[in-house]
């Protein structure tokens, strides 16, 4: 009989190999989802101790542990171990599905949703803000939507900032079950340790592909941006949602990983 972990590994494989237009791959997700609610760390072997590795070589401790199960083309599986105060920043997943699993300790979900417009145009994708501009009637020239104060900090900015929906915090446990993101659902999202330590079981599909520039990951931060036209805008389309809006920058300074080795079964 094949072990709790191993059908996970397989149930993602049949989800995601045959790609999201296979007409089972509604019900093929669902059991992966089921599955995933099942796991505890000692289906991994988890060793809680990770949780308060020894200092490195230079003297400092990795604020976050990775621990590689598995991935090959349509996805992959690890384990982060998040210690006490840590975080993952604000990132995303470029039209990547994702599953978190809390296997030990608690931990703490920001999220944002991709605002999509009725029209079906991704307004959340820079592609869209770029053309984000009005014309003045009377003057003939162009004016950006963002106010005069800004226009220098999105200028130097990686990426100008974009609107996002942003999602009720979301707090879980062992006993909970997993979070979801989809390209446009949570695919931004932030996670921190509650109360102590913690570590999660992470699914990704299709992987990151640091050589592919539409899977890369970039990390953001919120800025506060006044009122203004098409910000008026969206709040119409999106009534009792949170609008914020996020710019694009270098990876936190206080976020890096070290590794451990997997301990638990053997994956097919």
């Amino acid at each position: 009989m094949a072990a709790l972990i191993q059908e996970v590994s397989l149930a993602a494989r049949r989800t995601f190999a045959n790609g999201l237009k296979d007409p089972a791959f509604q019900e093929n997700f669902n059991e992966l989802v089921k599955l995933m609610n099942r796991v505890r760390g000692r289906d991994v072997n988890f060793n809680p101790s990770l949780t308060q590795r020894n200092l490195g070589q230079a003297g400092e401790r990795a604020p976050v542990t990775y621990i590689h199960l598995f991935e090959d083309q349509y996805y992959s599986m690890g384990i982060f171990v998040l210690r006490e105060n840590a975080r993952i920043p604000l990132h995303d997943h470029p039209d990547m599905y994702g599953l978190i699993k809390v296997i030990h300790g608690n931990i703490s979900v920001k999220s944002f949703d991709h605002v999509i417009h009725p029209s079906g145009d991704d307004l959340s994708s820079s592609s869209s803000m770029s053309t984000a501009t009005t014309k003045n009637s009377t003057s003939g020239k162009s004016n950006s939507v963002f106010d005069v104060p800004f226009k220098k900090f999105c200028s130097d900015s990686m990426k100008g900032p974009r609107p996002f929906l942003e999602v009720p915090h979301r707090e879980a446990s062992v006993n909970d079950d997993c979070c979801i993101l989809t390209p446009n659902k949570g695919n931004i999202h932030e996670v921190r340790p509650s109360g102590g330590p913690a570590a999660f079981l992470d699914i990704l599909a299709p992987p990151y592909d640091m050589e592919t520039a539409d899977r890369r990951c970039f990390y953001y931060e919120k800025v506060n941006l006044k009122a203004c036209s098409s910000t008026s805008a969206f709040l119409e389309k999106y009534p009792n949602k949170k609008l914020q809006w996020l710019v694009q920058v270098q990876q936190p300074s206080d976020f890096w990983c070290d590794e451990a080795k997997y301990e638990g079964p053997e994956l097919p």
